[in-house]
């Protein structure tokens, strides 16, 4: 039969090319990329819906089920999207760097599980600290480790070892667990509505001044 995508020029795609870190994510680049070839393919699904409607009496090929991969192939890109989403590509993504607690020396997860493993009422308190002044430093690292309460915290992992009873328990942070328990599209969610409302309470508290620093709008200091 006839290779219809080898004609369309393009190129096979593979859902295990989106696979990321939750400790990144894929940031607005990454996400605009993935949306970018799934858009290319409705192209191409729509191309051969009309080409079966045309020419599926006279080609030898199984149009339906090329189509059919295809869809698949695209559901499952999109499944596999949701759960790699990331700090990154939470709210204020293009403006703070949540993912700065996971790299920097001085906080990075294995030397420093203390940072990633916070009751989540002190981290809310970080938070709040840090949109009280503007400082834009200690509200990324604040927000990393609040965002990391639904996927950490929440589901009972800690920083000490011998903490209760299960597995999951007798380790520092989740390293007696089979399965990482970063990749969890409803955890993300969870941390996305709570960083949206810090983002909002903090631009709704603090202003650049024409240099690009942070200060409280109530300090007068953004004002030309």
């Amino acid at each position: 039969g006839i290779n219809l995508y080898i004609m369309l020029g393009n190129q096979i795609v593979n859902s295990s090319d989106f696979i990321g870190l939750f400790s990144d994510g894929l940031g607005s680049e990454g996400i605009a990329a993935i949306k970018a070839r799934l858009a290319e393919m409705q192209r191409l699904i729509d191309y051969l819906t009309e080409a079966k409607k045309r020419f599926g009496g006279l080609l030898n090929t199984n149009f339906d089920a090329i189509i059919e991969n295809y869809k698949y192939l695209m559901q499952n890109i999109k499944d596999n999207l949701k759960n790699r989403l990331g700090h990154k590509d939470f709210t204020g993504g293009d403006i703070f760097d949540y993912t700065a607690e996971d790299h920097d020396p001085a906080t990075e997860p294995f030397g420093h599980p203390q940072n990633h493993f916070q009751d989540p009422i002190d981290a809310m308190n970080d938070v709040l600290n840090a949109i009280a002044v503007c400082d834009k430093f200690l509200f990324e690292r604040a927000m990393h480790r609040l965002q990391d309460n639904w996927t950490h915290y929440a589901k009972g992992f800690r920083s000490t070892w011998f903490h209760g009873w299960h597995p999951k328990h007798w380790g520092c942070g989740h390293i007696c667990v089979l399965e990482s328990p970063d990749y969890d599209y409803e955890a993300w969610k969870k941390a996305e509505n709570a960083t949206k409302r810090m983002v909002k309470y903090w631009k709704k508290n603090c202003c650049q001044d024409e240099n690009k620093n942070w200060h409280p709008k109530a300090s007068g200091c953004c004002e030309k």
